[in-house]
């Protein structure tokens, strides 16, 4: 193995069964609610409480039962009977994982175990063992298989199929990735975990740490150490425990809704996985892990056309499908997710669609049901003034048509009963040319200019009335 994947391996929660967010040591500033949720499972003992401790209590004058003597091989590694260990891997808060060297078959292999061994507590031994029974149930070419199953010197452990060419976070290293190959990745992982759904299995935890490359580039998901079987009720996750890695957990997931996570889970951390391999970030990080948090259950994540403009955006609208808050706004399943990639691959029309600003409008208001009812309330306030200016201008409109209507009236009555006078005068014609000519330019559509040109008073150029 090359010094590059030696050194991803070792970044931190590649191989930590109990991780429920990252570990503290690579990334400090999340260190302390990885420790708090460890504590929250039973998995490290809470010094407040005191409760948590692996090892029952004993009387002053009893010693506690010593633990089963640990033989250690070359570089104080544990001797594992059958295996020899040729370099640690990975190591987290209570697991490490070694590559090995099977010596019956003459194969490598890679060995986790659990350090604590007959210390470790009963939920920490329970995840370990729940992990092996769980790969060990899904046969699938993408899924990392097991092999076998033991225990040395009080050290559970388990030897997986050995992956050399590193993880994927190693390989997306903040870059973006080739738009076809990111596509291609999605989709034989979304049929992978769609495999692991079918026998009832939640994954909980899918991030690039998650997934191992072979030699030619294809994905194999690992870890299965907080994965969900359909109808256990051993209760290991306490109700309202965050489980996962903030940056690609589903809104449900960190709300900490247990009962509703499920297969749609695993898909919505496939969606934030694709936006990291074309965008070369996750979709959701803050500075700490409870603004993370915040982010994932309360904000949109922008568009990756936003941070990389040339993406194609049928695959853009797969991915933020993806992400979608609502679990029923997702693919029903990961199958019909792997369907939609294949169909951008053959260049084939998807059937995702885009979300309009209308409806994204309404759902940034039901996330923000504050901000939106005062929204709300000042667009209800600018629709009612518009509505009554409109209808005070149309009021007004009509109350002058009227007026003008009943002046053209009285302008016609008039000239018409100066016509019917006896012995038309010259004032009488002139004042009947008047009013017609009143008459007429009050009619609507006709302009000021037609007609005989009038002087200021609005009479015939010429001598007045009074002539």
């Amino acid at each position: 193995m090359g010094r590059a994947t030696q050194d991803g391996c070792k970044r931190p929660g590649w191989d930590d069964p109990a991780r429920l967010t990252m570990a503290g040591k690579a990334e400090p500033l999340r260190g302390g609610l990885a420790l708090k949720s460890r504590m929250s499972e039973g998995l490290l003992p809470d010094p407040s409480s005191g409760a948590g401790d692996p090892t029952p209590p004993t009387r002053a004058f009893e010693p506690a039962a010593a633990a089963p003597a640990r033989v250690q091989g070359p570089a104080g590694w544990p001797a594992v009977p059958g295996f020899e260990i040729l370099e640690e891997l990975g190591r987290g808060g209570m697991g490490v994982v070694y590559k090995a060297r099977q010596i019956n078959l003459n194969r490598l292999v890679a060995l986790k175990m659990v350090l604590a061994g007959a210390h470790a507590g009963p939920v920490a031994l329970a995840r370990f063992h729940k992990e092996a029974q769980a790969v060990a149930s899904l046969q699938h070419p993408d899924i990392v298989q097991i092999h076998d199953v033991g225990q040395a010197s009080g050290l559970p452990y388990f030897s997986l199929e050995f992956i050399e060419s590193g993880s994927l976070d190693l390989k997306i290293d903040g870059r973006p990735q080739n738009v076809r190959q990111a596509a291609w990745t999605i989709s034989i992982l979304a049929r992978a975990i769609h495999a692991a759904h079918l026998q009832g299995i939640v994954h909980r935890d899918l991030k690039p740490a998650n997934i191992l490359l072979t030699a030619d580039g294809r994905p194999k998901i690992t870890d299965f150490g907080l994965a969900k079987r359909r109808g256990d009720d051993t209760h290991q996750t306490r109700p309202g425990a965050i489980v996962g890695m903030p940056d690609y957990m589903a809104p449900e997931q960190a709300r900490g809704e247990a009962d509703d996570v499920g297969p749609l889970v695993d898909q919505h951390a496939l969606g934030a996985i694709l936006y990291e391999l074309l965008t070369g970030r996750p979709p959701f990080r803050g500075s700490t892990p409870s603004d993370t948090l915040e982010q994932v259950c309360t904000q949109e994540p922008v568009p990756p056309t936003r941070l990389r403009p040339k993406l194609p955006r049928d695959l853009e609208t797969i991915c933020l499908k993806c992400l979608q808050k609502e679990p029923h706004r997702r693919y029903p399943d990961a199958d019909a997710l792997a369907d939609d990639l294949d169909r951008f691959l053959d260049g084939r029309p998807v059937l995702a669609r885009r979300i309009s600003a209308v409806e994204h409008l309404g759902r940034w208001c039901r996330r923000n049901p504050r901000v939106g009812g005062l929204l709300a309330a000042v667009l209800v306030l600018f629709v009612t003034v518009a509505t009554v200016s409109t209808l005070f201008a149309a009021h007004l409109a009509r109350a002058h048509g009227a007026a003008i209507a009943a002046f053209r009236g009285e302008c016609q009555k008039s000239s018409e009963l100066l016509s019917e006078t006896s012995g038309p005068t010259t004032y009488v014609k002139r004042a009947s040319h008047v009013f017609t000519t009143l008459a007429q330019r009050t009619r609507p559509g006709v302009p000021s200019s037609s007609g005989p040109r009038t002087s200021n008073a609005g009479l015939p150029a010429g001598d007045g009335l009074a002539r």
